[in-house]
C-alpha cells in the first residue's frame, strides 16, 4: 500500500482540528477532575446507616453509607481489619435487598456508581 505525504500547511490544519476535538468533552471540568475508581473495584465493610429496599430500583433507588474495612499493616495472615473511610451514598437498586446499620456488606464500583453486591442479614 502506498502512502501519501501532506503538505506542511495541510499537516498543521489537520493537527489543529484534531487537537481542538481532543480538548472538547461532554463532561464538565469538575466531573473530569473527580477521581473515580476503576470498574470492578470492591470493598467490604459495614453499613453506617440503614439500607432500605427501593420500590423501583430503576427509577428511585435508595442509598446508604458504608464504613470500609481496611487491613491493618503487619497484622499477619489473614490480616486484622480496621475501620477505614466512609463511602457515602452507595446505591441500592434491588427491591429485595435491605439491611440494618452495622450489617456486614460488600460494595463495588459499577456503571459509574457504588452499588451493593452483598449484604448480610
Amino acid at each position: 500500500m502506498e502512502g501519501f505525504r501532506l503538505s506542511e500547511q495541510a499537516a498543521r490544519s489537520t493537527a489543529k482540528v484534531v487537537n481542538a476535538a481532543l480538548r472538547e468533552s461532554s463532561m464538565k471540568p469538575r466531573e473530569r477532575s473527580k477521581k473515580k475508581p476503576p470498574p470492578g473495584t470492591r470493598y467490604q465493610g459495614i453499613l453506617a446507616t440503614d439500607l432500605d429496599a427501593p420500590t423501583d430500583g430503576m427509577t428511585s433507588p435508595t442509598t446508604a453509607d458504608v464504613i470500609v474495612w481496611q487491613p491493618v499493616a503487619g497484622s499477619g495472615v489473614p490480616p486484622a481489619m480496621a475501620a477505614g473511610f466512609t463511602v457515602p451514598g452507595v446505591v441500592n437498586r434491588d427491591p429485595s435487598l435491605s439491611g440494618a446499620a452495622g450489617a456486614y456488606c460488600r460494595i463495588e464500583w459499577l456503571n459509574g456508581e457504588w452499588s451493593f453486591y452483598w449484604v448480610g442479614c
